[in-house]
C-alpha cells in the first residue's frame, strides 16, 4: 500500500523517539532500498519522515522509493517537499523531473531536465538528465 508523501501530517507532532531509534530507522530504510525492496522501504522512509520532516534527503529518499514503485504523483510530492526545505538541490530537482516524466507531463518534465542538464558540472545527475533529454529526442518526444 502506498501513501503519499502529503499523508506525512505537518499538523501532528512527530512522537518523541530516542535518537538511537532514528538512526535504526535510517539504516533499516538505506538497507532496504540497497536489496531493491521499495515498498518495504517507502514506509520505513515515510514513517522516518514523519520524524525528521525538515530533512531533505529524507523526502528525497522517500521520493526515490516511491518513483521506483511507479508511484510518480506522491514522489513529486516528495520531491518537492525536500526543493522546499533545500532549494536547487540537483538530486530532488532531478527526481521532480523523473516523476514528471513518469506522469506523462512531458513539457514540464522536458524544461526541469533542461535546467538540472545545464548546470555546469558533470555530475551524475547532471549527466542523467542530460541522457534522459537525449532519450526523449531520439523517440520524437521533445516537443
Amino acid at each position: 500500500m502506498s501513501a503519499a508523501a502529503s499523508e506525512v501530517s505537518p499538523r501532528r507532532a512527530p512522537p518523541r523517539v530516542s535518537a538511537e531509534a532514528v538512526k535504526t530507522l535510517d539504516r533499516l530504510s538505506a538497507s532496504l532500498i540497497r536489496d531493491g525492496r521499495w515498498r518495504e522501504a517507502a514506509e520505513v522512509t515515510r514513517l522516518l519522515a514523519h520524524l525528521r520532516r525538515t530533512s531533505p534527503s529524507v523526502w528525497v529518499r522517500l521520493g526515490a522509493c516511491e518513483l521506483r514503485q511507479g508511484s510518480s504523483g506522491p514522489a513529486r510530492q516528495a520531491f518537492e517537499r525536500a526543493l522546499k526545505l533545500r532549494a536547487g538541490w540537483v538530486r530532488a530537482e532531478l527526481g521532480r523531473a523523473e516523476a514528471l516524466l513518469q506522469e506523462g507531463k512531458r513539457e514540464a518534465a522536458e524544461t526541469a531536465l533542461r535546467a538540472v542538464a545545464a548546470r555546469s558540472d558533470s555530475g551524475p545527475f547532471t549527466l542523467r538528465a542530460q541522457a534522459l533529454l537525449e532519450n526523449l529526442r531520439s523517440r520524437g518526444e521533445r516537443r
